[in-house]
């Protein structure tokens, strides 16, 4: 006897994220069928090669290439292009009987005992019962009813546009022939008539089997939290189950992710992800740290990078690192955010490598920045101003300088910001101030650029001083030898060598404290340039670090004052 097949059909890219998940989940109910996807020439080959881990066939179908009977069909009634590659599934015709499946399917428990029933078995459509759905149907595959199928398209067309119009009137006696053809709405649950007969959903959802997730807004258009384990939308979008989409994204998460993250490197395909091809992004502060390891991930990912590094013309090691990249995505430039002139110039290199100015900058992302520590009355104002000249004011000059190309681009703005920013902290003071600025820089930037279709993003970094490297003991150490030399004797008296040292050795107590990596860094920073609803503000960082600012900006002073300092 020849095999039995589950099959479905992926057109493009987000399809093919359906399929995968279809796959897996016909997998993991123990399917003791084969599996086949019939693709798009415009499915990926990375995307290609997922499914391939997934399903026992994969079949390209081109059907303006395909020299056959489709063809000519397809001449004739272009508009239904999509329907004629899925009628293809009748040419699988190694498999004795076959259950199609559209990708926006899940299947929640074993469903073998679909074979078991005849062509044309399917479920009744929840908009026109007498009509059914062609999500889910039992088939045979048969040269001859393609070529029949074939001739009916170019003959009568479809009354919806699509394969279930062209399906019902072939199939024309579904409604009246053979109730043993009309499967149970558990094999095809539409995610519409739960909320449009909600009784019978609670009476009988429990035992459904596959859920459709019909209409515009499919699983993949939405945004999903694996930490928080939240899925976000259209507040105006009720057309699927929260606890479906759930676990979709979680089965998506969990099995095909991984395997994405092989192909690709990163995780490329968020919800709602916008597309990276031809997309170029400016980084500052590239020479070490978030910069130097954030230009490398997004080249990788397929951005084209624009790196800013302030050592580049001094022969810096991350400069020299990120040339031997000789890639066309990878341009290296000279970068001080505190000069004009290399701004303005760097702007003018930008402009003239982008393979279309017209089309604009993606994103900035403004990493640059330094860091330093010292009471008040030990820091000079020249320390103040050098800060926030480069913290603050150089923000504001990239994002000034680029931003008429980021608006041609509907684009984004990512300033990394710190905690720091939202909460202040002895001995950091100038570090402090420079960051609130970056802050109410932000949300001012934001609200004017809403109406340029601008997003604007704030990164906020706990403590990652061993990833950066940012404060090692050779720093505290020069760090203090200046603060002490350079106070005003009546400060050194007040305060004492002993209360300063102290300071001190607290300052080299953090040199080994925080995060020992930046991949949380990256994860945020890779979600505010390519989710299409990107969050307003960023805390990658260890927990208690979020609990603290949390209680710093929302309980009254005195509590807050009490439990830290």
């Amino acid at each position: 006897m020849a095999d039995q097949a589950f099959v479905t059909l992926a057109t493009n890219d987000n399809y093919a994220r359906g399929a995968m998940v279809l796959g897996k989940s016909l997998r993991n109910h123990n399917t003791s069928k084969k599996l086949v996807v019939l693709i798009g020439p415009q499915v990926s080959d990375p995307c290609q090669c997922v499914l391939k881990r997934i399903y026992d066939e994969v079949r390209v179908v081109d059907v303006l290439d395909s020299g056959d009977a489709a063809h000519l069909a397809m001449m004739k009634r272009p508009d239904l292009g999509v329907t004629f590659t899925k009628l293809h599934c009748w040419t699988l015709t190694h498999y004795s009987k076959c259950v199609f499946m559209d990708a926006d399917t899940l299947v929640l428990s074993n469903i073998d005992e679909l074979f078991d029933r005849e062509e044309l078995s399917a479920a009744p459509d929840p908009g026109w019962p007498d009509c059914f759905n062609s999500g889910v149907f039992v088939y045979r595959p048969s040269i001859e009813t393609y070529g029949k199928l074939l001739e009916f398209c170019t003959e009568h067309g479809s009354f919806d546009g699509g394969d279930q119009g062209v399906l019902n009137g072939y199939f024309s006696d579904w409604a009246t022939a053979d109730i043993a053809k009309h499967l149970p709405f558990i094999y095809n649950l539409s995610s519409i008539a739960i909320y449009t007969y909600l009784p019978a959903f609670k009476q009988f959802g429990g035992n459904a089997k596959v859920v459709h997730f019909l209409g515009k807004t499919k699983p993949w258009s939405y945004t999903f939290d694996p930490k928080a384990k939240k899925i976000s939308g259209s507040e105006q979008d009720v057309s699927s189950n929260p606890t479906y989409l759930l676990e979709w994204w979680m089965l998506y998460s969990s099995s095909v992710v991984p395997m994405l993250h092989e192909q690709y490197g990163d995780q490329t395909f968020h919800s709602g992800c916008v597309e990276i091809n031809n997309k170029a992004v400016l980084v500052t502060g590239c020479d070490c740290g978030f910069g130097h390891e954030l230009a490398k991930h997004l080249h990788k990912m397929g951005f084209t990078v624009f790196a800013g590094c302030y050592l580049k013309d001094k022969g810096g090691e991350g400069a020299k690192d990120l040339e031997d990249f000789h890639s066309e995505r990878m341009k290296v430039l000279q970068l001080d955010v505190c000069s004009d002139d290399q701004v303005n110039k760097a702007v003018e290199l930008i402009r003239n490598h982008l393979q279309d100015s017209q089309r604009g900058l993606w994103a900035v992302v403004n990493n640059a920045g330094v860091s330093t520590f010292g009471e008040v009355e030990f820091t000079s104002m020249d320390t103040y101003r050098q800060v926030s000249e480069v913290n603050l004011w150089g923000t504001i000059r990239v994002t000034k300088a680029v931003l008429p190309l980021i608006r041609r681009a509907k684009g984004r703005v990512v300033n990394l910001a710190s905690m720091y920013g939202r909460m202040g902290n002895v001995m950091r003071s100038p570090y402090c101030v420079s960051k609130y600025g970056v802050e109410a820089f932000s949300d001012c930037l934001r609200y004017e650029m809403k109406s340029w279709g601008v997003k604007v993003s704030v990164i906020e970094p706990a403590n990652f001083i061993v990833a950066t490297g940012i404060l090692t003991r050779d720093i505290v150490a020069a760090t203090a030898e200046k603060l002490w030399s350079e106070a005003p004797a009546g400060v050194k008296e007040d305060y004492g060598k002993i209360h300063f040292d102290q300071h001190m050795a607290l300052m080299r107590s953090y040199c080994s404290s925080g995060l020992r990596g930046v991949a949380p860094v990256m994860d945020d920073i890779t979600d505010a340039l390519v989710s299409k609803r990107p969050h307003t503000r960023y805390n990658p960082g260890e927990l208690h670090w979020w609990i603290r600012v949390q209680v710093m900006t929302h309980l009254p002073a005195a509590i807050s004052d009490f439990l830290y300092f």
